[in-house]
């Protein structure tokens, strides 16, 4: 796990997405490289910051380090397997639309498109109790935008076929996102009722 790489590809994807799309495609990483070395190390920026503003702004509870490890864990893995099955998804959907199949270049696409709802999210959870974390939701949706932005050079998809492309390709997330947070929900119900403690 390579932080400085992590933090080079996310400032390149959000200030830069045309010209480092091109890189990635060339990289030409499988699966399990793209989500050990950003995947996953995005998402443990998420969940460590969602602690922290769980910390600070408590309303009366505090969670412990054993949930936090459990739900790192958790997360990572249901995560992980969502990104795979999305790219896998959105890999065979791409022909329909005029584009080439690409499994490697499919799971790159899908992670690094969603670098700013990685970073915002991280930022608006730290910022739970202020009206500012609505905005950090919002700026989240460039996520979109660097989706489509990748969908060319990543998938070949003709620049007439992209809007539709990318309408498919987030209700195909959004769903796969709902499932797994729908799972995550019912894991941790129980383990929050048990490792949460309680304060006066």
């Amino acid at each position: 796990m390579n932080w400085s790489k992590v933090y080079q590809r996310a400032k390149n994807m959000l200030y830069q997405p045309e010209q480092e799309w091109v890189v990635i495609k060339e990289e030409n990483l499988s699966q399990r490289t793209v989500l050990r070395e950003y995947a996953w190390p995005m998402m443990l920026i998420v969940l460590v910051s969602t602690f922290i503003g769980s910390m600070l702004f408590h309303t009366g509870y505090h969670l412990t380090f054993g949930y936090l490890f459990a739900r790192i864990i958790t997360s990572l893995v249901l995560s992980g397997g969502g990104m795979y099955l999305s790219a896998f998804f959105i890999n065979e959907a791409v022909e329909g639309s005029g584009g080439i199949k690409n499994m490697y270049a499919a799971m790159g696409l899908t992670t690094y498109s969603w670098t700013a709802f990685f970073l915002f999210y991280a930022l608006a959870s730290i910022l739970s109790l202020f009206p500012l974390n609505v905005l950090f939701y919002l700026c989240g949706l460039y996520s979109v935008y660097l989706y489509y932005t990748g969908i060319s050079p990543m998938l070949s998809v003709p620049e007439n076929n992209k809007t539709r492309f990318t309408i498919i390709s987030v209700i195909i997330m959004l769903v796969l996102y709902t499932i797994a947070s729908v799972i995550l929900g019912i894991l941790f119900a129980g383990l929050l009722e048990s490792e949460v403690t309680i304060t006066l």
